[in-house]
């Protein structure tokens, strides 16, 4: 603060504007999960988007569990057929389940977009995981870390 102004400070000329609309990203996507920006150094702000759709053919069942050392921060932007409602905000927990968040994942009109925000640590180790339990006892049978 500048006085009683706020004083933006201009852009890194070592990172060029970028700006992208969810709806745009979400439609060229062809994965689950995919950052907006191509920023991923120490203390980025990384939004990603991820979109689940329902339908007959879908088999959206599988469950893991990610695992970070930096939480998320997940943004429901449009729901239909989804355990949460639109404009639901949340902060993932360190280890989180990961699905579908359809309630019937074989209705073709169930569907849920997000945007989910990871901040990059500024300094020392951030680590990434994900593991599998088995269904029937609940152990761990696979980690793998990244």
């Amino acid at each position: 603060m500048s006085g009683d102004k706020l004083v933006i400070p201009p852009p890194r000329p070592d990172r060029r504007q970028c700006t992208a609309t969810r709806s745009i990203w979400m439609q060229a996507s062809n994965t689950q999960l995919k950052p907006m920006f191509p920023y991923l150094h120490p203390g980025a702000m990384v939004p990603a988007t991820a979109m689940l759709i329902g339908g007959s053919e879908r088999r959206l069942r599988n469950n893991f569990f990610h695992h970070n050392t930096q939480h998320e921060i997940a943004l429901a932007l449009a729901c239909n057929g989804a355990m949460l409602p639109t404009g639901q905000v949340f902060v993932g927990a360190l280890v989180h389940g990961v699905n579908s968040f359809l309630k019937k994942e074989k209705d073709p009109k169930a569907f849920c977009a997000f945007v989910i925000t990871q901040m990059q640590a500024e300094s020392g180790v951030q680590t990434e995981a994900c593991s599998l339990r088995c269904e029937k006892c609940h152990e761990q049978i696979f980690f793998k870390g990244i």
